[in-house]
């Protein structure tokens, strides 16, 4: 009787209860496959926001690229336009005179002699001409090559009210706005320094104005 039982029993657990849809039922079933329709759902997004960033960054990648080259390109016709700009100012400008520097627009004149600051000015005027205008650094470097040992006046001199300078002013009229001071200049020594002359250094300084010395002249090219 216990054999039966037993074997019963077995027969029970190997069987077990049976239905239309099996051991999963039917909601069993349907889990089975909404769970696959997402699992391949979300493998192909992975795929495609691996593709999309992929793209993403070469597209990136290569409009950096694009970028570079243009800016390249457009220093490259900076600089070809420069040149040219340069070489029709050398071509349409008219020429210095003899024993006259060119550079950039003007011409330069480096005296032999020497004279007060109102000689110089005299002396540049009669030949149509003034004593120089120095109106940035570029200029001031070229000026400065060719002073030699000995300082040159400079078309420049202070604005004096009663004992006090109130600023300085080109001969053309134009405020001091670009300067190139020696150190501690300029200091009006006995307040008597009105004009200014470039020292062998090349630096600027007050003198006074009856002092003799050389002086350069500049004239204008017609471009």
């Amino acid at each position: 009787m216990d054999a039966a039982v037993y074997s019963n029993w077995g027969r029970g657990l190997q069987e077990g209860p049976k239905g239309p849809w099996g051991h999963w039922g039917p909601w069993g079933h349907i889990f089975l496959i909404v769970s696959l329709v997402l699992g391949v759902i979300a493998v192909l997004w992975v795929l495609f926001l691996s593709i999309f960033f992929a793209k993403a960054q070469s597209v990136q990648a290569q409009l950096q690229m694009v970028s570079r080259e243009l800016q390249k390109t457009q220093e490259k016709l900076l600089d070809q336009l420069s040149a040219m700009r340069n070489l029709s100012e050398l071509v349409s400008c008219e020429q210095c005179p003899r024993y006259w520097l060119p550079f950039q627009a003007s011409c330069y004149f480096y005296s032999q002699s020497h004279g007060s600051w109102n000689d110089a000015q005299q002396s540049c005027v009669e030949a149509g001409r003034h004593l120089v205008i120095i109106s940035g650094m570029d200029e001031q470097n070229f000026i400065a090559q060719y002073v030699g040992d000995h300082g040159h006046w400079v078309g420049l001199r202070a604005i004096r009210q009663g004992n006090q300078i109130q600023g300085y002013q080109w001969v053309d009229g134009v405020q001091l706005s670009f300067s190139h001071w020696n150190r501690k200049e300029p200091n009006d020594s006995g307040g008597v320094e009105d004009c200014i002359m470039m020292l062998k250094t090349g630096m600027w300084n007050d003198v006074q104005c009856d002092v003799k010395d050389l002086w350069i002249c500049e004239k204008r090219r017609s471009c």
